[in-house]
C-alpha cells in the first residue's frame, strides 16, 4: 500500500512539473509574438526597425526620381463612305457650270439689248416688239440663274449641316486640294469621337489610327474639322480626319490614339518592385532618410504603366526613399500586430 501510494504521488509530481514547464514555454512564446515594431503618430501607423533588423531582412530603398509623362488617350470611330459628299460635289459642279453659262449668256443678251434699244431709237430701225422680246429673254435667263444660285446655296447648306463649314470652304476653293486625295481614292475619310472629359488643351490636329481588329499597325490621320453631327453610339465630340492609307475599308471601325502632354506637373516614377496590394488597392512604403522608419502610402491617384506607376508629386516627394525590396515583409509586420490586438480583445 505504501509503495503504491508513493508511486501515485511521484506520478502527480511529474505531471505538475510538466505543466509548469509547458506553461513557462508558452509564456516565453507569447513574449516573442507580441514584439511590436509599429508606432502610431497623428493617426498614422509606422513600422520602426533597427538598422540590424533592416539589414538582416534585406530591406532595400532607393530615392524617388522625376520622370516625363504623356498620357495616351484612346478614341473610336468609323471610316466614312464619302459617296454622299462626292455626289454633292458632282451636283455642285453641274449646277455651278450651268449658272456660269447663264451668266455669260445674260451678259451677251444685255449687250444685244443695248444695241437693239439704240437701233429702236434711231428712226425705229428695230421694232418695239423685238426689244420687248429681248427684255423678256433676259428676264427668263436671270430667273434661271437665280434658280441655279438657290440650288447651289441649298447644296452648300446641306453640306454644312452634314459635314461642317470647313467642307463648304474646301469645296468652294478646290485649289486648296486638301480633299483631292479623297476624290482620287488615295486616302480615307474618318470620323473619330473623343470623350467629352478630355483636356481642353488637347492637340487634335494630328492623331494615329488603327484598325479595330489590328491595333498594332497605326497610320497618321490629319485633322479636317469638327463634325456637326454627333455619333449616337459614342458619347463625346466627333471630328473628321483624312487617313493617308487606303487599306482601311469603308465602314470599318477604327481605334485612335493621342498623347495628352502633362508637362506642367511634376511626375515621379514608382517601379513595380515597390508596389504592394492590400484590400484591392496599390500601396508603397517610404523610409525616413535618417532612420529605418517606414510608412505605407496609397497610390490611388497613380497612372499604371508597363513597368510601374506614374504619380504626381505631392504625398510622394522627389528624393524620398521608397522601399523596392521587403515591402511585403513590412506589410506583414504592420498587420501582424493589428491581428494580435484583435485576438487579445
Amino acid at each position: 500500500m505504501i509503495q503504491s501510494l508513493l508511486i501515485i504521488i511521484l506520478i502527480w509530481i511529474v505531471i505538475l512539473l510538466s505543466q509548469d514547464v509547458y506553461t513557462h514555454d508558452e509564456e516565453q512564446g507569447d513574449d516573442l509574438v507580441v514584439t511590436d515594431y509599429t508606432q502610431t503618430e497623428n493617426d498614422q501607423t509606422y513600422v520602426v526597425l533597427t538598422d540590424a533588423i533592416e539589414e538582416n531582412s534585406h530591406i532595400v530603398s532607393q530615392p524617388l526620381q522625376k520622370t516625363s509623362f504623356a498620357k495616351i488617350n484612346y478614341a473610336y470611330g468609323l471610316v466614312i463612305d464619302p459617296a454622299e459628299l462626292l455626289n454633292s460635289k458632282t451636283e455642285l459642279n453641274k449646277v455651278t457650270n450651268k449658272k456660269n453659262a447663264l451668266d455669260q449668256k445674260i451678259n451677251e443678251s444685255e449687250k444685244q439689248l443695248e444695241m437693239l434699244v439704240e437701233l429702236n431709237q434711231d428712226n425705229k430701225n428695230v421694232s418695239d416688239l423685238v426689244v420687248h422680246e429681248k427684255e423678256i429673254e433676259i428676264k427668263n435667263l436671270k430667273y434661271d440663274r437665280q434658280s441655279s444660285q438657290n440650288q447651289i446655296e441649298g447644296l452648300f447648306n446641306n453640306i454644312n449641316q452634314n459635314w461642317g463649314n470647313e467642307f463648304v470652304s474646301l469645296l468652294k476653293n478646290p485649289s486648296s486640294n486638301k480633299l483631292g486625295c479623297l476624290f482620287e481614292n488615295a486616302c480615307r475619310l474618318a470620323k473619330v469621337t473623343f470623350d467629352s472629359f478630355l483636356n481642353e488643351d488637347l492637340n487634335l490636329k494630328k492623331i494615329f489610327v488603327s484598325s479595330f481588329n489590328n491595333s498594332e499597325e497605326y497610320s497618321e490621320a490629319l485633322y479636317i474639322s469638327h463634325s456637326p453631327v454627333a455619333d449616337p453610339t459614342i458619347q463625346g465630340y466627333s471630328y473628321f480626319y483624312l487617313i493617308k492609307n487606303i487599306k482601311f475599308a469603308l465602314g470599318a471601325k477604327i481605334k485612335a490614339s493621342i498623347n495628352q502632354s502633362d508637362d506642367n506637373k511634376n511626375h515621379l516614377f514608382i517601379p513595380n518592385e515597390a508596389v504592394i496590394w492590400s484590400n484591392g488597392k496599390a500601396w508603397a512604403y517610404t523610409r525616413e532618410i535618417d532612420q529605418p522608419k517606414f510608412i505605407r502610402q496609397s497610390l490611388s491617384d497613380a497612372h499604371e504603366i508597363e513597368n510601374g506607376f506614374i504619380i504626381n508629386e505631392g504625398d510622394f516627394k522627389e528624393g524620398q526613399l521608397i522601399v523596392i525590396d521587403g515591402s511585403q515583409l513590412l506589410l506583414s509586420e504592420e498587420f501582424k500586430y493589428q491581428i494580435k490586438n484583435e485576438n487579445e480583445d
